[in-house]
């Protein structure tokens, strides 16, 4: 099986017997469309801080499925590639480990979508 990282940054899994896998980012990205538009502000200490509404649509910049390949993606562009039918070959990463500042420094599993047949 192949991994490829369509995220900006290295995918570093651990395991429980202390094996650890670093998939570099494939030089590629697969985003959401993303629709934006100004609803208002809200005033907080005299300071108008703007208020958008936001939804996401298709994801862009994902391959065509090639077998034996796994797509690894944001959790965002995960839910748009399973909406759009890619449950068997796109992956988010998983349970995250974070450090002790809070951040995410691997993770312990791939996250497939609910209706990932394996």
């Amino acid at each position: 099986m192949f991994l490829q990282n369509l995220t900006p940054h290295p995918l570093v899994f651990k395991t429980e017997e202390g094996g650890e896998l670093t998939v570099q980012p494939a030089g590629f990205l697969a985003r959401c469309e993303e629709f934006s538009s100004p609803t208002g502000e809200i005033t907080v200490d005299g300071v108008a801080i703007p208020v958008i509404s936001k939804a996401f649509g298709e994801i862009e910049g994902l391959p065509n499925p090639v077998r034996g390949t796994i797509y690894v993606v944001s959790a965002l562009a995960a839910q748009a590639a399973w909406r759009a039918g890619r449950v068997a070959d796109v992956f988010c990463p998983g349970d995250p480990i974070r450090d002790a500042e809070g951040k995410i420094v691997g993770c312990r599993s791939l996250c497939a979508s609910p209706d990932y047949k394996g």
